[in-house]
């Protein structure tokens, strides 16, 4: 468990950044209340896909990185996910199934640089 990491989101610090009130940025990205600004920013409610479009558009940040927080547990669940994918895939892959497990293999391992796939580690 890590004891630090990134906040579920960002909205807060880059709305300020760029000198916004909430009721300025609920204008801006379409929502009828001011007090579901400060819900997203308090990780009480998330916004639907629309509204996170338009939190990109108008505070000039990718998705990713406004909600920092909620990508990374995002891409440690599915690297958890593809890396049980590939322990069923088993040792011999057919000719058609290795695309799909080099796939899993960089979602699984997406920080390793050099992705070794699982068939081929015991031939070095």
């Amino acid at each position: 468990m890590k004891l630090y990491g990134p906040l579920d989101n960002y909205i807060r610090m880059y709305r300020e950044r760029v000198g916004l009130s909430q009721a300025e940025l609920s204008l801006l990205i379409a929502v009828e209340q001011r007090a579901s600004v400060s819900r997203y920013e308090q990780g009480l409610r998330f916004p639907n896909l629309e509204t996170l479009l338009a939190l990109e558009v108008v505070l000039g940040m990718p998705i990713g990185d406004l909600f920092a927080g909620v990508a990374e547990s995002v891409r440690e669940n599915v690297s958890t996910r593809a890396k049980a994918l590939l322990e069923d895939a088993g040792d011999e892959p057919t000719k058609e199934t290795v695309r799909k497990l080099e796939f899993l293999s960089k979602l699984a391992h997406p920080d390793d640089l050099r992705i070794v796939p699982p068939w081929e580690e015991n031939e070095e």
